[in-house]
């Protein structure tokens, strides 16, 4: 699991087609959509600890990845 990764660089490896899981603890929304969205039908992201977000949060995750994010 990626968490000591930077999210400009988590950005940069997803937009190049890499996958990784990673815990969305400690991470803001706004960062994880950006990482969501970097993949979005390029690899595969999975994303743990999102037990403190909202369904609403979890859409627009899941809208951002266009198929590349999955929750664990």
């Amino acid at each position: 699991m990626i968490s000591h990764i930077e999210t400009n660089d988590l950005i940069r490896i997803a937009n190049a087609g890499g996958g990784f899981e990673l815990s969305a603890t400690g991470r803001d929304i706004n960062d994880i959509i950006r990482i969501a969205n970097a993949a979005g039908g390029k690899g595969r992201i999975e994303l743990t600890s999102v037990d403190h977000f909202g369904v609403n949060d979890l859409i627009r995750i899941a809208n951002a990845g266009k198929g590349s994010v999955f929750f664990k």
